[in-house]
């Protein structure tokens, strides 16, 4: 499947939401939100924001970086609909280059990820991220595990 990368829009968050891939729905569920409330404030807090589309117009995935701009710390995010797993390698290609843009900006990239959400810990593990054990996180006290990744 071919697709471009393009900067992630209120139309990309539209069509995405609703074909948000069903662990990612829990995951952001866990913290209270709906796929598109999730997109919308991951797109907000953004320093910048992109979306994977594939040719027939559907996003892939979309994933960003928020943080402070003058701070040394920074917040990657990634949702992702069921394309994604019909480019399993080249995504991990694209993901390893974005998270380098990403440790350009900031040496240090911190955020939280589903404790149940196996696939997930998977891909940011193989990406070099340290995880940590599950422990209560946000309004609901779900259980998510610590991600860190700290440039070279």
């Amino acid at each position: 499947m071919r697709y471009t990368i393009e900067p992630a829009t209120d139309a990309h968050m539209n069509n995405m939401a609703p074909r948000m891939r069903a662990k990612d729905v829990a995951e952001v569920a866990a913290v209270g939100l709906s796929p598109h409330r999730a997109l919308r404030a991951s797109m907000r807090r953004a320093v910048w924001a992109k979306a994977a589309v594939a040719e027939d117009g559907n996003v892939i995935a979309m994933w960003g970086l928020g943080g402070a701009l003058m701070g040394l710390q920074g917040i990657p995010w990634l949702l992702t609909t069921a394309l994604v797993e019909r480019v399993p390698l080249e995504f991990m290609r694209r993901a390893k280059a974005e998270l380098g843009l990403m440790l350009e900006m900031y040496p240090v990239l911190v955020n939280h990820v589903d404790a149940n959400y196996r696939e997930a810990t998977g891909f940011l593990r193989l990406l070099g991220f340290t995880i940590g054990e599950p422990e209560p996180f946000g309004r609901k006290g779900a259980l998510f595990r610590r991600l860190e990744i700290r440039r070279g």
